[in-house]
């Protein structure tokens, strides 16, 4: 069942464990923790030996899925070598009557004491999607299932406040989770065994699923940093003009647009500067204050070349005095 992997099979993977058993084929000396499907069987009392032989009761792997699939997979494609038949036996330890959090826990416990692949970022999440998909809608504290079961996966203490960057995504809505997918399975073609960068994610917390969706299509085919830094430029683009709006107290952008239409273009040369609720650049700030008092650089520069001229102007009428 779905909701017992704690993270997605690669088949990288899969294809190391396979060349590595493939040097030497030997029986399998790990113990592999399983659970009868605990749909069919709750509790000991609903247990006897007999039950295994029972073809119909669902045996679920909670850790060594990649083992069992690169040995599902020699034993198909080895299936006229004998060498091969000492894979078909492993010792298993059953469990019956878990829940999927306390299976999830099994399963880390034995990736720990196995040689286990990196828990990519993209692994993460999408372990968290299926827990969101499952308890989100009506759990309120299907975060708290989530860093659980990171905890678990990666065996160390985890907390919600600290992995939004996994969250997030995983509670997308279908049109941008199904891009992340395929942004996250574009990467994976030529980078297997990478995490995806996390950037591209950061920078998309706290916007709005709509502004999400036109970044994350861009993402496509890339690694994604690209688009963070848009993202990353158009946030301090949007804080740039509200600050203007709120410091000059007009009603919109599009207001200060027709009554500022020289300063707000002005504006537009700090764009490239981070620009915060709480974090302002003393340049803009100050030109800012000019604008607000009318003396913006434009207006600056109008009112020295007045005052040159006017200058000039009287130089001359007194050089022709002079003359005169």
């Amino acid at each position: 069942m779905k909701e017992y992997l704690i993270r997605p099979i690669s088949e990288a993977w899969v294809h190391s464990i396979k060349d590595s058993i493939k040097m030497t084929p030997t029986s399998s000396v790990t113990r592999l923790p399983v659970l009868l499907d605990p749909i069919q069987i709750t509790s000991m009392e609903d247990f006897s030996p007999e039950i295994l032989e029972n073809d119909n009761v669902k045996l679920i792997t909670l850790g060594g899925n990649h083992l069992t699939t690169a040995i599902q997979e020699l034993l198909h494609e080895e299936r006229q070598n004998s060498m091969f038949d000492c894979l078909r036996e492993i010792d298993i330890e059953l469990f019956i009557g878990l829940t999927v959090t306390e299976g999830k826990f099994i399963a880390s416990i034995h990736n720990q004491k196995s040689t286990t692949k990196e828990v990519l970022f993209q692994e993460k999440i999408a372990v968290c999607r299926e827990i969101y998909n499952i308890y989100g809608e009506t759990e309120e504290n299907w975060k708290e299932l989530v860093a659980a079961s990171l905890g678990y996966l990666l065996g160390q203490t985890v907390k919600k406040d600290s992995i939004s960057t996994i969250l997030a995504p995983a509670s997308y809505d279908t049109t941008n989770y199904e891009l992340a997918a395929r942004i996250f399975d574009d990467y994976r073609q030529s980078h297997p065994d990478k995490s995806f960068p996390q950037l591209l994610f950061r920078r998309l917390l706290g916007i709005s699923e709509k502004c999400r969706t036109p970044y994350l299509s861009r993402s496509i085919g890339t690694n994604g940093l690209k688009q963070a830094r848009q993202v990353q430029k158009d946030i301090c683009t949007e804080n740039l003009k509200n600050l203007f709006v709120r410091e000059l107290e007009v009603a919109d952008w599009a207001e200060a647009e027709d009554i500022y239409p020289d300063e707000t273009i002005e504006l537009m040369e700090f764009a490239d500067m981070e620009v915060t609720t709480k974090k302002v650049p003393i340049r803009i700030l100050d030109f800012l204050k000019k604008v607000k008092t009318g003396q913006s650089q434009d207006q600056e520069n109008e009112k020295e070349m007045c005052r040159n001229n006017y200058k000039n102007r009287w130089k001359n009428i007194l050089n022709q005095q002079h003359t005169c």
